[in-house]
């Protein structure tokens, strides 16, 4: 009996940990560095030069997503990469040895990432490189240059890929056009199998309209070096400095990484309607969001509308819902993720806003 409780113990214990995070903006302002040290990420930042900036992420409200989102600040002289290299400024969050597991993806796991970023009308794109996501191998002989980067240079976004010493490299694998992503909420998803004949699906997407942006597929790529521990994520802006950047804004939103099932990390993308596009959908407000426990639902000024919650899936969640001032929902057994009110007016025009659970 005590041999069988042994090797079940050891079998347990032996087994892969697979795991999910996600992290949000907690707040229309203030520092985002505790929502992400919370989540279990770790930040390579440039405060130990530029300590009067303060931190250098922080949370505004934005009113198309209608939802707390993150803005990482990046400056192009008084910044710099950490304080080793000055000729290049680096505002990342990332996975590493002292972050979550779900941010250390072992040889032969799969992940599943999700996010949102928005770049501003006017920004530029270090002609060098400006990474906007990376994979990288960490500790080994071969783990300086990522492995996958999404990258603003020049005048477009690129896909990367680097084999580096050992493996295969394809080099720039997909593009789109700089412009098309100026001035409006992006949403990425990256399907990974972390080995050196790797799958990979890469998916860009337009917010509001839901329009595919870039996309790039393959399933047979180089995803892993040979002597690496972990592969780890890293988002944000990291430039090399030179004289046409400037400071920027990069707004992100809704991280979210699971190594079980990309249905963890659902999509919100063209599911949302733009208020400029719909006024009506300013005079309601769904609060708490994210939330855990209750939805609220303030309808002022809208007169018999009614709602019913869905799961990102489809699944309805509630009959339909009667509003005349304000409605809230329990929804303290609801799964984490992405949920969406389906609103219907007296007029019979139909909209939806969506909420988070955490």
């Amino acid at each position: 009996m005590k041999k069988t409780f042994a090797l079940i113990f050891i079998l347990i214990f032996s087994l892969p940990i697979y795991a999910q995070v996600m992290c949000n903006a907690s707040a229309p302002n203030g520092s985002g560095y505790l929502s992400f040290a919370i989540a279990g990420f770790s930040l390579e930042k440039p405060d130990c030069q530029h300590p009067d900036f303060g931190p250098h992420i922080t949370q505004i409200y934005d009113s198309t997503l209608q939802r707390n989102v993150f803005v990482f600040h990046s400056h192009s002289t008084d910044d710099s990469d950490r304080c080793i290299n000055f000729d290049r400024v680096r505002m990342e969050v990332k996975g590493g040895p002292n972050t979550t597991t779900a941010l250390q993806h072992v040889q032969g796991s799969k992940s599943f990432y999700r996010w949102k970023f928005k770049l501003n009308e006017n920004f530029i794109a270090s002609s060098n490189f400006c990474h906007l996501f990376q994979n990288k191998a960490y500790s080994g002989t071969d783990s300086s240059f990522p492995i996958l980067t999404i990258t603003a240079r020049q005048n477009q976004i690129e896909i990367m890929q680097n084999g580096g010493n050992n493996g295969t490299t394809l080099g720039v694998v997909a593009t789109a056009n700089l412009d098309l992503f100026l001035g409006k909420w992006m949403e990425v998803y990256v399907e990974q199998k972390h080995q050196e004949q790797g799958e990979l699906l890469i998916e860009i997407k337009d917010m509001i309209t839901g329009a595919t942006i870039l996309q790039y597929q393959n399933n047979d790529i180089d995803l892993w070096r040979n002597d690496a521990q972990f592969n780890r994520p890293k988002w944000g802006i990291y430039r090399k400095k030179n004289s046409m950047i400037k400071d920027e804004k990069i707004l992100f939103a809704d991280f979210c990484i699971s190594e079980v099932d990309s249905l963890e990390c659902p999509s919100e993308a063209g599911m949302l309607v733009s208020n400029s596009d719909n006024p009506t959908q300013q005079l309601i407000v769904l609060y708490p969001n994210p939330t855990k426990e209750q939805i609220c639902i303030n309808s002022k000024r809208l007169k018999n509308a009614t709602a019913i919650i869905f799961s990102a899936d489809g699944k309805q969640m509630t009959e339909s819902l009667n509003l005349h001032n304000q409605a809230c929902v329990n929804i303290s057994k609801y799964k984490k993720g992405f949920y969406f009110v389906q609103f219907k007016l007296t007029s019979g025009r139909q909209f939806q806003k969506s909420f988070l659970v955490q």
